[in-house]
């Protein structure tokens, strides 16, 4: 007998099932074929599967590097062109979120918050494509120029220096930023000095930018709370000891001895004006406005008001309507949102002006040179580039001054002239 069928028949009682000893030797083998083409089947398609997997794999990373590729072609160019594009967005739109809500404050804060991001990033790229080439070509010259509008960038338009009032107490993280991104833009016009024909329109925008850059560290500086408060604070005059001393002797010695405070601000007259009984008026409704800002805005440094102060308000408001007063207050808090979220308060002044002055002008020279520049060796798209940053610049500060020839400040101050 043989043993192999023995074992078979040991270990597998085929008889059980009613098989006979061919037939379960063949279902067997049978069944070992149909595994072993199975697991041949598997490996194929395991095989074609991790190929595809492979393919994918190579397709992402080609993919990857001709991004990475591109991107460091034209980073410098997408950035500052996004750049620019947010600064022309804050000047329209900064001033509506006054009035408005949902989704354009929203827009409001993701663009002010990148347009800083983006300004500092970009000076960043520049200084590193500057030193990564030790001999510079002409797009690096015309790269270095671009490095001083980052700075104008960073200066913001007018119509927003901050978004929450927070952020006017990190004036002193503006200052350092303002040392820092001016230095590196300073080492990126030093490395590029050296046979570069446009290192005075450089120079001169690199001016421009620092004044505008140190117009916005100074209103937020301006609009903090000490700051602010401080500047609330009345100088009591050189007399203000021998004042005090005479008034404390004439207490001491039972003598009558009172302190009256004559307010500097106005009268009711002044706040109310002669033309009170005229009917509504809007250019005395924003009087009416200024004049209660600048009395009663140290509320919000926490100052402490008196009940003469809040007679007084009475006194204006007697005889008004609803729709009249509504109007005073509206623009009272118009007053002070501009005095604490735009640079009305720096740009309003004698030395803003001559500021503004210089800066649009050092621009409007660099725009000049640059027209007389020869263009040979240029990219026309980086030729285009830079043209939009100069008009833009000039844009900007034209739009600006005539905005804030619409500003109620202005009217207040024509008035009062």
């Amino acid at each position: 007998m043989d043993p192999f069928r023995v074992q078979l028949t040991d270990y597998f009682p085929f008889q059980a099932y009613g098989l006979s000893i061919k037939e379960s030797s063949r279902d067997t083998h049978g069944y070992i074929e149909r595994e072993r083409e199975g697991q041949r089947c598997a490996g194929e398609m395991g095989g074609s599967v991790i190929s595809i997997m492979l393919s994918s794999g190579q397709i992402t990373i080609y993919m990857i590097s001709k991004f990475w590729k591109i991107w460091d072609e034209w980073d410098v160019h997408g950035v500052i062109l996004l750049n620019l594009s947010l600064q022309i967005f804050l000047i329209f739109f900064a001033s509506l979120r006054k009035r408005s809500k949902g989704f354009l404050p929203r827009a409001i804060w993701l663009a002010y918050l990148l347009a800083d991001w983006a300004a500092s990033y970009c000076v960043g790229l520049i200084s590193n494509n500057q030193k990564a080439h030790s001999t510079k070509t002409t797009r690096d010259h015309l790269t270095a120029f671009w490095s001083p509008f980052l700075l104008l960038h960073l200066g913001g338009p007018n119509t927003i220096t901050a978004y929450a009032l927070e952020d006017n107490e990190l004036w002193l993280r503006h200052l350092l930023g303002l040392i820092f991104q001016s230095g590196t833009a300073a080492c990126i016009f030093v490395l590029t000095v050296h046979d570069n024909s446009l290192w005075f329109p450089t120079l001169l925008v690199f001016v421009a930018g620092l004044i505008k850059y140190t117009e916005r560290t100074r209103a937020l500086y301006v609009a903090s709370f000490n700051a602010f408060r401080q500047s609330l604070v009345p100088d009591p005059g050189p007399d203000y000891g021998r004042f005090m001393v005479e008034f404390y002797s004439r207490r001491k010695a039972r003598l009558p001895a009172q302190i009256v405070t004559i307010s500097k601000l106005g009268s009711s007259s002044d706040a109310g004006g002669k033309n009170g009984s005229q009917g509504p008026n809007e250019l005395e409704a924003v009087r009416k406005g200024f004049f209660f800002f600048q009395k009663f805005r140290g509320i919000i440094v926490d100052m402490i008001y008196s009940f003469d102060d809040r007679r007084e308000i009475r006194r204006h408001m007697e005889n008004k309507t609803p729709g009249e007063v509504l109007e005073v207050i509206e623009i009272e808090l118009n007053f002070m949102y501009e005095s604490f979220y735009t640079k009305v308060t720096v740009v309003r002044k004698w030395f803003g002006y001559c500021n503004k002055f210089v800066s649009f002008t050092f621009v409007l020279l660099a725009f000049g040179l640059f027209i007389l520049e020869e263009k040979r060796g240029l990219d026309k798209f980086d030729t285009g580039v830079t043209y939009a940053l100069l008009c833009g610049a000039l844009a900007l500060d034209t739009i600006a001054f005539v905005m804030h020839f619409f500003t109620e400040y202005t009217a207040t101050l024509s008035l009062e002239s």
